[in-house]
């Protein structure tokens, strides 16, 4: 999540009015190593300057658990961060945000469902950020050296497909060669949020 999690992530408490726009959601999808944490909290300054009340959350930390080990462990995860997504949701609309904007990779229809109904089924547009897989693996061993977390060449390709078969995204954005807030001024219009112009919506 940006910043620490018991902070007012998105909620401005200084001087000026904070937009309170319409509630809905923006969710960056994409393999591993695609950038999307890295966009997502690009985005989340870029409302941040526009004074529109959000929060931005990595759903990946909301499951990342061992407590069980075997076939059932990730159905056991997802289900975990739904419930987390829920309760940290619910607190963020509280202190009057009213934007959320979600990163992590979702696998199914099934599984982006169990977000929607985490976040009170608030509209959600959905982007698939792309990268080239020997990219992402780059990105991963310079972010992580070492890790085991870091797969390889042929791991991340099929995850990375995995997660294009889903098809629950209503665009895609390349995020190769270009600085991580040009691409994210693209999503931020993408979303809607803010025109081209620079106007809150």
């Amino acid at each position: 999540m940006q910043g620490d999690p018991g902070s007012d992530a998105g909620v401005d408490r200084g001087s000026g009015s904070v937009e309170r726009s319409p509630v809905s959601g923006l969710l960056l999808t994409g393999g591993v190593g695609a950038g999307k944490t890295t966009l997502a909290v690009e985005v989340g300054e870029l409302l941040r300057a526009h004074r529109v009340a959000h929060a931005v959350i990595d759903l990946d930390w909301l499951g990342w658990c061992a407590v069980s080990f075997d076939g059932a462990a990730q159905l056991q995860r997802r289900r975990l961060l739904a419930e987390n997504l829920a309760a940290v949701w619910g607190n963020y609309r509280q202190q009057g945000v009213s934007r959320a904007v979600l990163a992590g990779s979702i696998v199914s229809a099934e599984h982006l469902g169990a977000v929607r109904r985490a976040i009170g089924n608030i509209p959600l547009r959905v982007i698939r950020i792309a990268v080239p897989v020997e990219l992402a693996l780059e990105r991963l061993e310079l972010r992580d050296p070492g890790s085991k977390t870091v797969g390889s060449i042929g791991e991340l390709r099929s995850f990375s497909e995995v997660v294009s078969a889903a098809g629950v995204e209503s665009g895609v954005v390349e995020n190769t060669g270009r600085d991580p807030s040009v691409t994210a001024r693209q999503i931020v219009q993408m979303s809607g949020w803010v025109a081209s112009g620079g106007e809150r919506r």
